[in-house]
């Protein structure tokens, strides 16, 4: 296909003090095998106080905005109302797209049927080193389950999503009022209006671990404390409350169990150190759940 009949992609990242990885995930945009002239890459700064300035003038191929008021929901919405794409994805700051994401993101559209506005591709969860913490051997089988978000759920995380110009028209912007979840909750509008959501898994981007309980603490407390923003009061009454409460205090053996054969978790050592992540994640979850319950604004 000649360069100038492909559509015009704009791929919207969102950054937040994260210029080292951002500037890998450019690097990769950068080598990207889609035609550069059909490319739009737009960098959101939702308010960094780090440097972005060398970022700045070693990716002059890049439009950069900028978006104070925090949340990365407003700063993707930034990059919507400058958007020029018929076909816009997101990824984050620190995701690594793999060479021909672009490209096989548009094909996977081009090759649907009309009723399929957007999809979601695989999130593939790597450790930068050798000696894996227990944190990073539960991301690495646990993290960014895509093909259930998508299959069950209804939505796509905004790591990997790329949808028609007229999507994003007939439903509009993200509710920048949220700090997380604003994803599910555009993916659950889409679906609503009648746009059917495809998980791609050869469209493709790496995603780092986390690797401490602090990482893990931070994600957990906006996860949970965007579910109430999303879900209000309905959060406490709901029988899934319970649910979650009483699946908490059961050791998850039969998990740990099933993940004895499990390739990515190399030797007896790892599988013990990944069973003792899973016993952590469960007491953590279950104290985050009951923490967002009682509080009424979300953490960055």
């Amino acid at each position: 296909m000649a360069s100038s009949s492909r559509p015009l992609v704009s791929v919207i990242i969102p950054v937040y003090n994260d210029s080292s990885r951002l500037r890998d995930c450019l690097d990769a945009l950068g080598r990207s095998t889609y035609p550069r002239e059909r490319l739009e890459v737009l960098v959101i700064d939702n308010g960094s106080t780090d440097d972005l300035d060398s970022l700045k003038a070693d990716y002059s191929w890049v439009l950069w905005l900028y978006e104070p008021l925090p949340g990365s929901y407003k700063a993707r919405n930034r990059g919507l109302s400058e958007a020029r794409g018929q076909i816009i994805g997101f990824t984050d700051s620190d995701c690594q797209p793999s060479l021909d994401w672009v490209e096989r993101g548009v094909a996977a559209l081009a090759d649907a049927p009309p009723e399929v506005g957007l999809i979601g591709g695989a999130i593939e969860v790597f450790c930068a080193g050798t000696n894996r913490t227990p944190v990073e051997l539960y991301e690495m089988l646990h993290a960014f389950p895509q093909r259930r978000y998508v299959e069950e759920f209804d939505f796509a995380v905004t790591a990997n999503m790329f949808v028609r110009r007229q999507v994003v028209e007939a439903v509009g912007q993200f509710d920048s009022q949220l700090r997380s979840g604003g994803d599910h909750e555009w993916g659950n509008r889409a679906r609503a209006a009648g746009f059917r959501l495809l998980y791609v898994d050869d469209v493709r981007v790496r995603h780092p671990a986390r690797a401490s309980w602090t990482d893990v603490n931070r994600k957990l407390a906006r996860v949970f404390a965007g579910a109430r923003d999303l879900h209000g009061d309905r959060l406490i009454r709901t029988r899934r409350l319970a649910s979650q409460l009483a699946r908490s205090v059961v050791p998850p053996v039969r998990t740990a169990y099933r993940a004895r054969t499990d390739p990515r978790l190399v030797g007896s050592r790892q599988l013990v150190k990944y069973a003792w992540a899973l016993l952590v994640m469960r007491y953590l979850t279950a104290w985050h759940l009951l923490r967002s319950v009682t509080r009424r604004a979300s953490p960055r």
